[in-house]
């Protein structure tokens, strides 16, 4: 593949609110160096956990600097980065799955009585799982402030809208396979 034809990608890991910082400043110091171009105008960006909210950004246009204004709250159009963005307890879900409690307890009760003689104590546990929320934390808020960001800024909130390449990787909570999420 010639030089003409090569595509740049940019990878970003995970790492919560201090892995975002992080690469926002690494991208600020990257832009600082790079000569007649910016991290804004590479061809893919591919980004897990934090990294896809920096590499959505980034895919969108928004430059480190903008990203580092948002979060500090210099930004004159985008209000800043709260800590309920981001640890909004999942209420919702801890009451569906108490209101649930006692139906599951009657079907890992019922399941171990059927299954007796051959039921170990992971099986057991293991019936109980429903019990359990999916996460501490609501990422609905995170969302809506994502939406609301790249809305003020004028740009999508969309896959196929982008004019550069964006992959989110996630993994599939039921299943633990590696999903990715992009223009197709």
């Amino acid at each position: 593949m010639s030089a003409a034809q090569s595509k740049i990608a940019l990878v970003l890991a995970g790492g919560g609110l201090t892995g975002s910082v992080y690469e926002i400043g690494a991208l600020r110091a990257i832009d600082d160096l790079l000569v007649d171009r910016t991290v804004n105008d590479l061809d893919i960006y591919v980004g897990t956990s934090a990294g896809a909210l920096v590499a959505s950004c980034l895919a969108n246009g928004l430059s480190p600097e903008v990203m580092l204004q948002a979060f500090d709250g210099s930004h004159p159009e985008i209000r800043a980065l709260k800590r309920g963005h981001i640890f909004r307890p999942n209420s919702r879900e801890f009451l569906r799955r108490t209101v649930d409690l006692p139906r599951v307890l009657m079907g890992a009760w019922s399941h171990y009585l059927r299954h007796i003689n051959d039921m170990t104590m992971f099986d057991l546990v293991w019936s109980l799982t429903e019990a359990i929320p999916s996460g501490m934390y609501d990422i609905l808020a995170l969302e809506r402030y994502l939406r609301q960001v790249l809305k003020a800024q004028g740009v999508c909130n969309g896959f196929r809208d982008l004019e550069r390449e964006l992959y989110i990787i996630a993994t599939d909570l039921d299943t633990g396979d590696r999903v990715v999420f992009g223009q197709e």
